[in-house]
This record gives C-alpha cells, sequence and structure tokens, in this order.
C-alpha cells in the first residue's frame, strides 16, 4: 500500500526527519511514497536511481499540518524553545544556532574596513597556505594594517604556517589580544588555546558556534583594513556562523580556492552554490597547484591535469572572475613548515609573481568597493574603534578556561574540564 504527498510539501517541513516514526522515505521526481508495508518483500529496489526505504504508517496530512502551524522554524527567535519544539532531537542544536547579526560583533568589527572569507568545498587544495601568503602580500604595505583569523576549529594550521606556533593569546579589558606576526600582521586562532600542536578538538556545532562568536566579538584587533578570514572545507557550521554573523557587517566577498582537477571542482561546485544562496558575493576563484614549474629549468608540467577546464571554465560558468594561477612549487610547503613568508623568501619565482598579480586583484576590487558603499550611502567608513582599556592585568587564555557551553553559546566557563574536547 502506498499513500503518496508533494514533494514540494513535504520538503517545506522544516521538521520532517524529526519524525520518530520515519524509519525512511522515496524520494521521486514529484512525489514521496510512504510504504507502510514493512515486509522485506515489499523493499525490493525498482529504479537504480530511486531508494526505497521503510516508514512506518503515519498520516501524512495531518502530521505535516502539525508541523506547519508548530514549528517556528530554525531562524526563528524561538527555535528550540517553544512549546512545539519539546521532545524534538534538535531542539538544543535549534536553539544554539546563530539566528542572524549580532549587534555587538558589528560594534567590534567597525574598525575594519575589508573582509575577506577564504573557502573551498575540497580539503587540501591549500586554502591556509593561501590565506597566509594573501595577509603576507597585504601586510607588505607598512600603512596597512592585517589581520587573519583561523576559524578551522578542528584543524588549525594558521599558527604554525604564519610562525607563531606556541604563542598565547591574552585577555585584558579591551578583549582579546590576538598574536602578532609582524607590527602590521596579527592572527587569532584555537590552535593557541591548546595545551599542544596534537591535542584534538572534538565539537559539536553549537560549541563551534560559540566559539567563531567569540573570536569576532571579543578579539581586540584595533583599526584594521583587512580581515582574512580562513575556513575548513565543506559548507556546515564553520561557514554558516560567519556569513551569519556578518551579514550586516558588510563583507566584501569570498575567495574560491581550487585545484585544476574535477575531482575538486566537484565539490568547489558546491561551494559556490552555497554562496549563492546564503547570498556571499564571489571576489573570484584562484586555482592553486596550476602545473609544476621546475626551480632550475622553469619547465611547466601538469600535475593535476584540469581535464574539464579547471579554474578557468569554473569561472566562466559561475559568472565571477578568476584572479589567478598559482603554480606548484615545493619551496612553498617549506616554507608553511617553517612559518616563513615564500613571498618575501623567493620574491622572483613564478609563484610569487602569481600571488602578487592575485592580491592586487583583490586590493582593486575591495576598493572598489568600498567607493560604491560610500556613493550610496554619502558617508565615509567609520573606522573609530572603541576601546575601553581597564586596569586590570590581562590573564592567559586556555582551552580550560574557555568552553562555549552547548545550551548557550555566549557563556563561558573557567572551570577547567577533563572532557572538554568531546560532547
Amino acid at each position: 500500500m502506498e499513500r503518496s504527498c508533494s514533494r514540494a510539501a513535504f520538503v517545506r517541513s522544516r521538521c520532517w526527519r524529526e519524525f520518530s516514526a520515519w524509519r525512511s522515505f522515496a524520494c521521486r521526481d514529484s512525489t514521496v511514497s510512504v510504504i507502510s508495508d514493512t515486509s522485506s518483500t515489499n523493499l525490493q529496489q525498482k529504479n537504480s536511481h530511486k531508494v526505497f526505504l521503510v516508514a512506518a504508517e503515519l498520516d501524512i496530512g495531518s502530521a505535516y499540518a502539525s508541523v506547519e502551524a508548530d514549528c517556528p522554524g530554525t531562524e526563528s527567535e524561538d527555535a528550540g524553545k517553544a512549546s512545539a519544539c519539546q521532545g524534538c532531537p534538535n531542539q538544543t542544536t535549534c536553539s544554539a544556532l546563530p539566528k542572524g547579526p549580532d549587534p555587538e560583533v558589528g560594534k567590534r568589527l567597525r574598525s575594519v574596513k575589508h573582509k575577506i572569507i577564504v573557502l573551498s568545498g575540497k580539503g587540501g587544495v591549500g586554502k591556509s597556505t593561501f590565506t597566509a601568503h594573501l595577509a603576507h602580500g597585504l601586510a607588505g604595505d607598512e600603512n596597512k594594517q592585517i589581520a587573519v583569523l583561523d576559524v578551522d576549529i578542528c584543524g588549525p594550521s594558521m599558527p604554525r604556517i604564519l610562525g607563531v606556533e606556541g604563542e598565547q593569546v591574552h585577555n585584558s579589558g579591551s578583549g582579546w589580544s590576538p598574536v602578532y606576526v609582524t607590527d602590521n600582521l596579527a592572527v587569532m586562532s584555537v590552535g593557541f588555546l591548546l595545551s599542544g600542536p596534537d591535542d584534538a578538538v572534538i565539537w559539536r556545532g553549537p560549541k563551534k558556534n560559540g566559539l567563531i562568536k567569540q573570536f569576532l566579538k571579543d578579539v581586540d584587533w584595533g583599526e584594521v583594513d583587512y580581515l582574512v578570514i580562513d575556513t575548513p572545507p565543506g559548507t556546515s557550521d564553520e561557514h554558516l556562523s560567519v556569513v551569519q554573523y556578518l551579514s550586516e557587517a558588510n563583507v566584501d566577498g569570498a575567495v574560491i580556492v581550487t585545484t585544476p582537477q574535477e575531482i575538486a571542482l566537484l565539490d568547489v561546485r558546491k561551494e559556490i552554490s552555497f554562496c549563492n544562496k546564503v547570498g556571499l558575493p564571489l571576489i573570484g576563484i584562484v586555482e592553486n597547484m596550476s602545473g609544476f614549474v621546475c626551480p632550475n629549468c622553469k619547465t611547466e608540467s601538469q600535475i593535476f591535469p584540469a581535464t574539464t577546464g579547471g579554474g578557468e571554465k569554473l569561472a566562466q560558468d559561475s559568472g565571477t572572475q578568476l584572479l589567478g594561477k598559482v603554480p606548484l612549487d615545493p619551496r612553498i610547503g617549506r616554507c608553511c613548515d617553517e612559518g616563513k613568508s615564500y613571498l618575501t623568501d623567493v620574491p622572483d619565482s613564478p609563484a610569487t609573481q602569481a600571488f602578487v598579480s592575485i592580491i592586487s586583484k583583490i586590493e582593486e576590487h575591495c576598493e572598489k568597493l568600498q567607493k560604491q558603499r560610500e556613493s550610496e550611502t554619502g558617508e565615509v567608513m567609520d573606522t573609530f574603534h572603541e576601546c575601553k582599556v581597564q586596569n586590570s592585568r590581562p590573564k592567559k587564555l586556555t582551552m580550560s578556561s574557555f568552553v562555549a557551553d552547548q545550551g548557550n553559546p555566549r557563556s563561558l566557563t573557567t572551570q577547567p574540564s577533563s572532557s572538554m574536547f568531546s560532547e
């Protein structure tokens, strides 16, 4: 026996996953079929591309109407708090999700002129390497202040790449003090809060959201020209938190990093789709590891062939610009391991020239966008930074003194916990 309901109606129900009676569902082109008979003889797969699973008997019409009427939705202030949320498996998650821009975040970042998010749906394409060298390149102008925020909670690599591994973060009356690589380049990362480089952070979404929010609203960057945000691969908690918290902070856009081969482009396309869905503008695409240039003879070889057009075709399909192609150079990896700037270590290499060209295009985009905003609003950007330093001695921050409570991600506990890395 099968009962069908509109797929559109089914998808509109935000809490369809929460029906404990459901064991599975079957999606077709225009309908969702609910199979009441759970015997194995009725679970044959009729088509290879369609999945037929089991659902207990359920009155779809009444269930859908109940959810549609009572569920407050994940973006509501009542998410996880309404009476309809009682008993829902995701009640805690919904209550901890970011609901939009936070006034405190906007106030803190009022002193930051440009905000750039470095993204890629694929891991291992060189996001952190590119972020670090983008920051190094921007910091080459001594008149500019550059900041790097590492929101890769589970795999923080910025401290090592920027050569400040083992440094400490302190808390004072004006907020958390970032670690300075040079006089005009600062960085903040969860890596500074770990007791050792091999410590694992095993957190679910709500704790990650809480930490990212603390980074955005409590770090005392001072007056900054560029804030570059390094993200992990994917399109999940960290990305949603950054985009939602910064939704009214005039983010300049995202730089998408990819490598030429199709296996990387598959995931990078998803990242571009994510940006389009959440309204995050694209600055452009960087094709990293684009060929190998021999340091001796300068001959270029394609290690990762662009079988489907690579970053150039991706930029055309997504309607954005290709910022440039950075060739492979083993010296880039060496500089990252040693915490040095490849741009200053090997200034005449093809990769350095590619970095410089890309950075120039990003600066041009950001400056053009700022002028456009000023012409539309008639106001010059306010870079005044409210920083009231209290007469208190800075305190060292560690992971044991920084644990975001899952039920209330804005709160911190100062009591060390042996289970702080797990849920």
